[in-house]
């Protein structure tokens, strides 16, 4: 199973994903977990043992994206 996990916020809020991941790694082990931040918070996710793949955008990129 693929999880992605989108962070828009600064360090502070990606910080506190971190238990939450761990928790989706637990309940769901085979799962391979994606992560997109912004640049700026990057380094606090990058190296979570859980997260299989921690991708950034820049700053500003999500003003741009339209949700449907």
């Amino acid at each position: 199973m693929n999880i992605l996990i989108l962070r828009y916020k600064a360090i502070g809020d990606t910080l506190l994903d971190t238990p939450v991941i761990r928790a989706l790694y637990k309940y769901i082990p085979n799962a391979k977990i994606y992560y997109v931040t912004e640049k700026s918070a990057i380094d606090v996710i990058k190296y979570h043992p859980n997260v299989y793949k921690a991708m950034y955008v820049e700053a500003g990129f999500w003003s741009e994206v339209r949700f449907l």
